[in-house]
């Protein structure tokens, strides 16, 4: 008795698996310190394109010393030296370009830059 029980209880905890659902893509934020390079940080784990979006432009505005630093008191517009500025990915259904190769290949690349990347909207 205690045996089918056992199995029934393991039946339920396996049905109840908190695995994401196969059809969600996962985005990977890649984001870089200035413009002309290619190495930056990569923060994978991102539900939607907006959390990934957001999380970049916190970054770009943490890497400025704050938003007190970003936007100019007197106009409040934003005042950053877009030309050499930081810039960000957003990735998603990404995989190996070659097995074992930390080089991706992604479905969706979706980039930031200037202005975009302290608008988290």
């Amino acid at each position: 008795m205690k045996s089918i029980w056992l199995v029934g209880l393991l039946l339920i905890v396996s049905g109840c698996s908190s695995d994401r659902p196969s059809g969600k893509s996962e985005y990977m934020l890649q984001w870089y310190p200035s413009s002309g390079t290619d190495y930056g940080d990569s923060v994978p784990g991102f539900d939607s394109l907006a959390m990934c979006r957001r999380a970049g432009s916190g970054k770009t505005i943490a890497s400025y010393g704050g938003l007190a630093k970003v936007v100019d008191e007197g106009t409040g517009r934003a005042s950053l030296p877009w030309e050499n500025g930081p810039w960000f990915e957003c990735m998603s259904q990404c995989r190996p370009y070659v097995e074992g190769s930390y080089l991706l290949v992604c479905e969706q690349v979706v980039e930031f830059r200037g202005l975009e990347t302290i608008s988290p909207r």
